[in-house]
């Protein structure tokens, strides 16, 4: 991935963020553990949004839909799904390798990818020793 695109999907991913909280609030779905939009009052520091299949681009144009985000904002998130989607897919492959599976020609290309743009919102005080596990569940 290149730190050109990195950089601009940072950005729109902060936009994304600034959002007011009924817009950010369309992306919820509630038949995916964790699907769409998590907000702060869920999870004390996280918020998320989540795409639940990144290997679809009907899914990633449905989150972009549901945000209204711009024509430029859905070809950066495109592209930054597309290609995170690719790492994802080379390191499970490579796991399943050394591990001792021949793949002899299976890919993981289809599987469904949860793809979630994190934002932590660390109050310093609030949240030492805090537990960070259900972020990651």
């Amino acid at each position: 991935m290149s730190p050109m695109l990195a950089a601009e999907m940072k950005i729109v991913t902060r936009s994304l963020f600034k959002l007011p909280a009924e817009a950010r609030r369309r992306s919820v779905n509630d038949n995916i553990h964790g699907g769409g939009y998590i907000s702060l009052s869920e999870i004390r520091f996280l918020e998320a949004f989540s795409i639940y299949d990144a290997s679809s681009m009907a899914d990633i144009r449905s989150f972009c839909s549901l945000l209204d985000t711009t024509t430029q904002q859905r070809e950066i998130i495109s592209a930054y799904i597309e290609k995170l989607h690719d790492v994802a897919i080379n390191i499970a492959g490579k796991v399943a390798e050394s591990v001792g599976y021949n793949l002899g020609g299976f890919s993981f290309d289809e599987w469904p990818c949860l793809a979630r743009l994190n934002f932590f919102n660390f109050k310093v005080e609030e949240d030492i020793g805090c537990i960070g596990i259900p972020a990651h569940m």
